[in-house]
């Protein structure tokens, strides 16, 4: 189970067999489909396709067809549709189990069953709490529900408990790390549609839930730092709700999101007989200007842009209409700049609150007309916790009808920077639909008018292959026991391990002597050997900055890459200048400091 084992909540049968259900989707996307009106201003016939885990709570699953379902209140409350089917895995109090439901009669009233919960397909059982403590609220055994009506928890909140509750702590048992809520209104009004079901409400019932929907945001938002410790992200798709514990997503956007993982176009050719089996990398392969070189394309049908897999496609790029010309050795720095159009590519670049004033002004160098880079499409990735980012990111993005602004992905690290190395590859790899992408760091600015890149940065090798990678110089060097680091590393993936061992990096990526200091400033990859890349690190985790992951996977794997200079298209990396303008700004703060001090 690696990272996500954790200790599981006491799943039970009727007949008290426990049941251990953790981990069952491991890293997987979910969709909690609430109860709110809203509910029906989606297109819900989208979750009902193939790879998507829906779970729906109370009265919502006669809405949506759904796979998952949990209830905490008498099981008479809900349909016996659901109740009856087996293709719902359901979740319920362990006191619900010997309960009878209701069914209509014949005359249209409400009875009860003769059957009981137990007695219907798929019931799990679970224990649950009346005590809310957002320290423990994820590991406990028994699952919180929220407080009992005469008890006050440590925030200053008295009773309310919710379904929510129960719902979001079973997925995140389950494996779940991703979730999107939908019908998730929060807010109820006298005389109005509360529901997205046929369900009338008092005046009274309307303040109580009103008053729960209060309770249950705030408390939600004391859980969220143990969410994001967790990397249990939650979001929320509801238009004008009134939760704001967590960020809000568009519903399209994370329908993409959630199939960014499945295959576009089915092709089981060639599965049974291992015709269309991409061979093993071998160590003869010849060596083109300096550069390491995988073997040759084997024959028979290759991977296209619409096919998503776990082998990279490196095919020549036919978009290119002009001929293009080899280079002996050294990074390419000469040739005819090409516009952008030549490229299926997509423009991604990370920001968060701190370097926000620098990337405003890069965005504007980036998206001149003759640069080629304002007609193709943006993905713009954020720090979730920057309050406002959106505001700030749409006044510099206007305009630009491509754009897509997306929060980062919760991620296991630390530090900001290494936040920053991460989320663009998750992004990349989730959000980007054409054949290349572009990284621009907040630093990189063009100082120049003409187009962004240089036809000749796309020669092919001996090989026919164009490069699966184009970047500006790095700046690390891989001493020898971080290459022993990486090559047992390197055993452990299935698609590495018959590569030659990695014995440095520095000679083929920078001539830098300082390790680990990665400064790439200009990166152009192709879209699906980064998601293959991508892939092995979701699998086969490894504490590493990502661009010196993505260099060492092309070198072990002697996939062709190639290193050029940027400047000579206009792009100039203002790192350097930051870090010295950073300098000076605290040397005369702490001049300051001394004056007053004196």
């Amino acid at each position: 189970m690696g990272r996500y084992l954790q200790p599981p909540p006491m799943l039970f049968t009727r007949d008290g067999h426990n049941v251990f259900l953790g981990d069952s989707y491991r890293g997987h996307t979910a969709f909690l489909v609430c109860s709110g009106p809203s509910l029906r201003m989606h297109d819900l016939t989208r979750l009902q396709s193939r790879g998507f885990i829906t779970m729906s709570v109370n009265n919502a699953a006669t809405v949506v067809p759904t796979r998952l379902w949990a209830c905490v209140d008498d099981p008479g409350n809900f349909s016996d549709l659901i109740w009856r089917d087996p293709g719902i895995t359901k979740f319920v109090p362990l006191c619900h189990m010997e309960k009878p439901f209701h069914v209509r009669d014949a005359d249209g009233f409400l009875v009860p069953s003769t059957e009981r919960v137990g007695d219907m397909p798929a019931v799990f059982a679970y224990r649950r709490n009346e005590n809310f403590n957002a320290s423990q609220w994820l590991y406990e055994d028994t699952i919180n529900w929220g407080n009992r009506g005469d008890k006050t928890d440590e925030y200053g909140n008295k009773g309310s408990r919710s379904v929510m509750y129960v719902a979001l702590r079973l997925l995140f048992y389950l494996g779940i790390r991703r979730v999107f809520l939908v019908g998730c209104d929060f807010q109820m009004q006298v005389g109005k549609q509360n529901y997205a079901f046929p369900q009338d409400r008092t005046a009274s019932s309307v303040r109580g839930n009103n008053n729960s929907y209060r309770i249950l945001n705030s408390r939600l938002g004391y859980l969220k730092p143990f969410f994001d410790q967790e990397g249990f992200e939650v979001f929320n798709c509801t238009p004008r709700s009134s939760l704001t514990a967590f960020p809000y997503v568009e519903f399209d956007l994370a329908i993409e999101q959630a199939t960014a993982h499945l295959p576009i176009q089915i092709n089981t050719e060639g599965m049974y007989d291992r015709r269309h089996v991409r061979p093993k990398p071998t160590d003869d392969s010849p060596d083109t200007a300096g550069r390491t070189v995988a073997p040759k394309e084997v024959p028979g049908p290759q991977p296209t842009s619409a096919m998503r897999s776990s082998a990279p496609s490196v095919k020549p790029l036919a978009s290119i209409p002009t001929e293009l010309n080899g280079h002996s050795n050294g990074a390419l720095s000469n040739g005819k700049p090409a516009p952008a159009a030549a490229l299926s590519v997509t423009l991604l670049t990370t920001v968060d609150e701190a370097l926000y004033p620098y990337w405003k002004l890069s965005v504007r160098s980036w998206a001149r007309k003759k640069t080629g880079l304002a007609s193709v499409p943006w993905v713009v990735g954020y720090d979730s916790h920057w309050r406002a980012a959106t505001e700030s990111l749409t006044e510099e993005l206007t305009g630009h009808d491509a754009r897509r602004m997306i929060p980062w992905p919760s991620l296991p690290y630390q530090l900001q920077r290494e936040k920053l190395s991460a989320s663009w590859l998750a992004l990349a790899a989730q959000h980007v639909k054409t054949r290349w992408v572009l990284y621009l760091p907040a630093h990189t600015r063009r100082e120049t008018d003409c187009p962004w890149f240089l036809e000749e940065w796309l020669t092919e090798d001996a090989s026919r292959r164009t490069p699966v990678m184009i970047s500006s110089p790095i700046s690390f060097s891989l001493a020898a026991a971080e290459s022993s680091h990486w090559n047992a590393w390197a055993y452990t993936v299935p698609s590495l391990a018959g590569s030659a061992d990695l014995e440095s990096l520095s000679s083929s990526f920078g001539n830098s002597a300082r390790p680990r200091q990665v400064a790439p400033w200009f990166c152009l990859v192709q879209t699906e050997w980064l998601r293959a890349q991508w892939k092995l690190l979701q699998d086969y985790p490894i504490d590493t900055f990502q661009e010196l992951f993505l260099h060492a996977c092309a070198a072990r794997r002697r996939d062709y890459t190639v290193t050029v200079d940027p400047s000579v298209c206009g792009w100039q990396s203002m790192a350097g200048r930051l870090r010295v303008a950073r300098k000076l700004f605290a040397q005369a703060g702490n001049r300051l400091s001394n004056r007053s001090n004196d």
